[in-house]
C-alpha cells in the first residue's frame, strides 16, 4: 500500500461562500489522505505518537487547474517520493471521478521527538515505502522575506491546536487569508493557481504572534506569521 487513492466529497461544510473548495478544507483533505496512507503502511500519527513521535510539515506546495464545487466528488492519490535520515518526500494528485487533472501538491514532512520538540531521524523501516515516483507539479521551495504591507495581530485559541500540542498547519492558512482587506471581494475576482508553504518554527497555545502580507515583484502575495522576532511560518499565493 505505498501508493493510496481515496474518494472525498465536497460538502457544504466544505466550501466558501463561492461554493468552491475552501483552501484550508482542501489542504486539510489532503493530509486526510496522507494520514491515511500512512496508516496503512504502519507509521500513521496515533501509531508514532504512542512512541513519542509524530510527523510534522516542514515545506508545502499545492498547484491548481480548478477548486471543485459543491457536491462534486474528487480523488486523491498519495504516495512517499523519498525518505532519507531527516526527512520524506510526500507527493499527491488530485482528479475528478472522469480523470480529470485538477491539481498536484508536494511536500516535505520531518519527525518530531514530542518531548524534546526536536527532529530525530527516521528508522530504516519507512524508506522501503519510498516510490522514488516524482511529483507532478513543483517542488516547494524556500519562501524569500517579505516587506509588509499590514500586520495584524494574533493569540491562538484552544480550536487552533491540533494532537501533536501546537498550532494545526492548516490554521496558518485560515488566519493569513482572514488578513486580505475586503476579502470576499477579492476572492470573487481571483482564481487561486497556487500555494505554498514553510513552516521554521512551531506556535502554541497562547503566544502572541504577528501576522503580516506583502506582495513581490511578479505580484504573488506573500504572507509570514512570527512570534517576537522568531520566523514561525510564511505563505506564498499566486493568483490569475
Amino acid at each position: 500500500m505505498s501508493q493510496s487513492k481515496f474518494l472525498y466529497n465536497v460538502s457544504i461544510l466544505d466550501v466558501d461562500f463561492s461554493k468552491h473548495l475552501f483552501l484550508p478544507r482542501l489542504f486539510s483533505i489532503l493530509l486526510d489522505a496522507s494520514e491515511r496512507n500512512a496508516t496503512l503502511n504502519g507509521f500513521g500519527m496515533e501509531y508514532l505518537q504512542r512512541n513519542n513521535r509524530t510527523w510534522v510539515l516542514s515545506r508545502f506546495l499545492i498547484e491548481l487547474n480548478s477548486l471543485p464545487k459543491l457536491g462534486v466528488d474528487i480523488f486523491v492519490e498519495t504516495w512517499v517520493e523519498d525518505a532519507n535520515r531527516m526527512v520524506t518526500t510526500r507527493n499527491f494528485a488530485i482528479t475528478s471521478v472522469s480523470g480529470e487533472v485538477i491539481g498536484a501538491a508536494s511536500s516535505v514532512w520531518a519527525m518530531l521527538d514530542m518531548q524534546t520538540r526536536k527532529a530525530v531521524n527516521f528508522d530504516e523501516a519507512y524508506v522501503k515505502f519510498a516510490t522514488k515516483r516524482p511529483p507532478l507539479c513543483q517542488r516547494p521551495r524556500r519562501i524569500g522575506d517579505l516587506s509588509p504591507i499590514l500586520t495584524k495581530k494574533y493569540v491562538p485559541l484552544y480550536s487552533d491546536i491540533d494532537t501533536n500540542i501546537h498550532v494545526y498547519s492548516g490554521k496558518y492558512i485560515e488566519w493569513f487569508l482572514n488578513i486580505i482587506p475586503e476579502p470576499q471581494t477579492f476572492s470573487s475576482q481571483k482564481t487561486v493557481k497556487s500555494l505554498e508553504l514553510n513552516f521554521v518554527s512551531e506556535s502554541l497555545l497562547n503566544d502572541d504572534l504577528d501576522l503580516s502580507m506583502g506582495m513581490n515583484s511578479t505580484s504573488d502575495y506573500l504572507f509570514e506569521a512570527r512570534r517576537s522576532e522568531t520566523l514561525v511560518c510564511r505563505m506564498k499565493i499566486n493568483f490569475s
